[in-house]
C-alpha cells in the first residue's frame, strides 16, 4: 500500500499551540511517500534513499534508534488495530529534515495510513491525525498536535487542542519559504520555552493572550482577503516569538532580508534555525538582490492520501 503526506508551515501562532492556543497552519506541496508491504515473517525491511536495513522486530533497539518515527508509528498502528506483521517499508521524502516543515509528522501520517491499509483497516483522517500526534509526543517529548493534524487534513487550517477547522480562501496565498541552513531539535526548543514559562508564569500568560488575539484577527483577515493586515500580524508574531527565545541571529537576518521583498515575514515552526516565511510580495526577488536560500513550494489543499 502506498501513501503520501505533505509538509506544513505555520502562518501564525507557533509555540503558543503547545499550551492550547489556536494556530493557523497550511500544507505545502512537498511530500513524504511511503510504500508498505506485508511480510510472512516478523522482520522489518526499511528502505530509505535506496539503502535497506533489516530489523528482527519492532522492539529492536537498533530499529528504534535509527528510525524512531517508523518504529513508534508501526507500534501505535499495531496496538490500535490489534494486528501485527513484519513489513517491508520504503520511504522517499521531498521534505528537508529539521527545518520546521513537519517532516516527522508527514512521515508519521503517511506511515499510519499505509500500514493500516496494508493490514486491511481503513482509518479516518481524524484517526490518522491522532495516531500521528501520539507518535510526535513520544519522539519530540511534547507536541501541540498542529503538525500531524495539518498534514493529515491539508489546506489552510485553524488548529486548536486536537481539532482542525479548514479556512476557505478564494485566492492562493503567495508564500515564500527561506532556509537558514540550520537544523534544530524540536523537543529541545519546545522544552526551552516551557522552562521560560515556568520561571515567568504571569508574563507568559499575557504572552499567550496576545498570541491568541493575533491568530483570531488573522483568521478574520484571511477570510476577508485582507493580506496587508495579515502580513502586519506576521511581523508582530515574529517579535513575540523572538521574545520567548526561539529566534536566532541567522533567523533575524533571513527575516529582515525577506522584508525587503515581502510585507510580512516571520520565523516558521520551532525556530532557532530552520525556515522563515514571507507573505504579500512588495517587489520581485532577484538573485543579485538577495542571498536568500529559497525552498520552492506552494500552499496546497491536499493532506494525507493513498497513492495509486
Amino acid at each position: 500500500m502506498k501513501s503520501s503526506s505533505p509538509a506544513k508551515i505555520i502562518l501564525l501562532g507557533e509555540h503558543a499551540a503547545v499550551y492550547g492556543n489556536p494556530v493557523i497552519a497550511a500544507t505545502v506541496n512537498l511530500r513524504t511517500y511511503i510504500d508498505v508491504k506485508k511480510r510472512t515473517d516478523t522482520k522489518f525491511f526499511i528502505t530509505e534513499n535506496k539503502n535497506t536495513e533489516i530489523f528482527d522486530g519492532i522492539n529492536s533497539n537498533k530499529f528504534i534508534g535509527k528510525f524512531p518515527v517508523v518504529a513508534e508509528g508501526v507500534r501505535k498502528v499495531e496496538n490500535y488495530i490489534n494486528q501485527k506483521s513484519g513489513l517491508d517499508i520504503e520511504i522517499s521524502s521531498q521534505i528537508p529534515i529539521g527545518k520546521g516543515l513537519g517532516s516527522s509528522a508527514s512521515l508519521g501520517a503517511a506511515l499510519c495510513l499505509a500500514t493500516a491499509e496494508e493490514l486491511g483497516h481503513n482509518l479516518t483522517i481524524k484517526e490518522v491525525a491522532n495516531l500521528s500526534w501520539n507518535i510526535e509526543n513520544v519522539v519530540h517529548k511534547k507536541s501541540s498536535g498542529v503538525d500531524p493534524f495539518t498534514v493529515s487534513y491539508g489546506g489552510i487550517i485553524k488548529y486548536t487542542k486536537g481539532n482542525a477547522e479548514k479556512i476557505k480562501i478564494d485566492e492562493n496565498l503567495d508564500v515564500a519559504i527561506a532556509d537558514t541552513g540550520i537544523s534544530m531539535n524540536t523537543g529541545k526548543v519546545v522544552m526551552g520555552v516551557f522552562g521560560l514559562k515556568e520561571r515567568n508564569e504571569k508574563i507568559f500568560d499575557e504572552w499567550l493572550k496576545t498570541m491568541k488575539i493575533i491568530v483570531e484577527d488573522g483568521i478574520n483577515f484571511l477570510k476577508n482577503k485582507d493580506y496587508e493586515n495579515f502580513a502586519d500580524l506576521m511581523n508582530i508574531n515574529h517579535g513575540m516569538l523572538n521574545a520567548v527565545g526561539v529566534s536566532s541571529i541567522e533567523l533575524e537576518n533571513v527575516v529582515f532580508e525577506l522584508r525587503k521583498f515581502y510585507k510580512g515575514a516571520k520565523l516558521c515552526g520551532k525556530g532557532q534555525g530552520g525556515i522563515a516565511i514571507g507573505l504579500k510580495k512588495i517587489k520581485d526577488t532577484d538573485k543579485s538582490d538577495s542571498n536568500l536560500n529559497f525552498i520552492s513550494a506552494k500552499i496546497c489543499n491536499e493532506g494525507v492520501r493513498i497513492e495509486e
